[in-house]
């Protein structure tokens, strides 16, 4: 079996990354963690028929014998599939991994890495379907460009190369709509987001980090937030630095439990 996998609170990134694996490897089945964007929550809701996902849960990991994994190779962020990190580390599978995220002690072994410092993980991809002549109708064109938008804020973050302004110029030429992309990129935040996002920019603290200027917060919250994740990626927009973010939710014990933490580059 061939399973492709990314970090958990799925984004629009992570998923066109998914399926755009999903057309280099044919046959390769889709699993998500247990936590995925609103946004991309809903717009699976409605293409459940196009693109098909499963759950992390209904995955044997023993009968998985090429692992592919995108937009992460961070291990800490894909511990919804431990045990076929566990396999991985152990050389029991195959590994591919495309990613664009700085090395980091925690990464996962890949017996074939495609690594690049780029906007997007999307664009990777999409410059290999290119190469190889991979066939996308307008639908999937659609999503793949979504991707690299919501990526690169639609080219305007600071890690946005030109390979993912290409990249998205081939997806156009593809059929990609800007209408259906329009209804995804930049939802409005509801008063608890921007509530939220206010508190987290007034709180932050930039430390010198060995050779890097590192943004932090800690925010405790009553309980998990939903639109987490589209919070801090609007905080990442905003710094020209990496953003370091923990949060944690209070336990019935008074400690904390149930942390979250989010490490971003800019334009990541």
């Amino acid at each position: 079996m061939q399973l492709i996998v990314t970090h958990d609170m799925t984004d629009f990134d992570a998923l066109a990354a998914a399926v755009a694996a999903q057309k280099l490897h044919p046959g390769a089945a889709i699993a998500l963690g247990r936590r995925v964007g609103k946004e991309v929550r809903g717009y699976l809701a409605l293409h459940k028929d196009r693109f098909v996902t499963l759950l992390h849960s209904e995955i044997d990991p023993e009968l998985v014998r090429h692992l592919i994994v995108v937009d992460v190779r961070r291990k800490s962020r894909l511990r919804d599939f431990a045990r076929l990190v566990e396999r991985a580390e152990l050389g029991e599978i195959e590994v591919t991994v495309y990613d664009h995220h700085p090395a980091d002690d925690d990464d996962l072994r890949a017996d074939r890495a495609v690594i690049e410092a780029v906007g997007s993980a999307t664009t990777l991809l999409v410059e290999q379907m290119d190469a190889e002549d991979v066939v996308v109708d307008e639908v999937e064109a659609t999503l793949l460009a979504l991707g690299i938008h919501a990526d690169t804020g639609s080219l305007n973050y600071a890690g946005t190369t030109a390979r993912d302004a290409r990249a998205l110029g081939w997806l156009l030429d593809q059929g990609a709509s800007l209408a259906v992309m329009s209804r995804y990129l930049e939802p409005a935040f509801t008063g608890a987001q921007r509530a939220l996002l206010a508190e987290l920019l007034g709180a932050i603290e930039v430390e010198h980090v060995g050779h890097l200027d590192v943004a932090c917060v800690h925010k405790t919250m009553p309980r998990a937030g939903e639109g987490f994740a589209e919070v801090i990626t609007e905080i990442v927009s905003h710094l020209a630095v990496p953003v370091w973010v923990l949060g944690g939710v209070p336990t019935a014990g008074g400690g904390i439990g149930s942390s979250i933490v989010e490490w971003m580059r800019a334009g990541a």
